[in-house]
């Protein structure tokens, strides 16, 4: 069974407990991530989602440049460590109702995984054949959903 570290992503997008709902909401255009961690004194401390900048900062018509980024996130991160099984971090995302888990060795983040890195890798395990799979993981078979 694959780990954690071989799924993973390991570039993880963070920004500052200070930066405005509106400079992450930036961020994460620009680095094309639906979400982002927060960290404080080089601490990952808490997480925001495209989501939470809906429901926390768009939705209360708060103005995103005066929110700050310890307002709107989500916290406390949920982590895994890399050498964990994926099915643990399956276990993981289910139960706390989440689809991403920072990746955290000793206090040191090592990256991020979603419940999307576990479809794909699933999905290439049986060969794209699996059209729930595909769907979940947001791969569009060889010949096209159609075909």
């Amino acid at each position: 069974m694959a780990r954690v570290k071989d799924v993973m992503k390991e570039e993880a997008v963070g920004v500052d407990i200070g930066r405005s709902a509106f400079d992450v909401a930036r961020i994460m255009a620009e680095k094309g991530v639906a979400a982002v961690l927060v960290t404080h004194e080089d601490k990952v401390i808490g997480i925001i989602t495209e989501r939470d900048l809906v429901r926390k900062v768009l939705a209360t018509s708060a103005n995103p440049a005066e929110v700050n980024a310890g307002s709107c996130m989500s916290a406390p991160v949920i982590s895994i460590d890399p050498d964990a099984l994926l099915s643990e971090a399956a276990k993981t995302m289910s139960s706390n109702k989440i689809r991403r888990l920072a990746v955290i060795t000793n206090g040191k983040l090592q990256g991020v995984i979603t419940s999307s890195d576990i479809a794909r890798h699933l999905a290439a395990s049986a060969s794209h054949n699996d059209p729930f799979l595909n769907a979940i993981a947001r791969k569009v078979p060889p010949r096209g959903i159609y075909a």
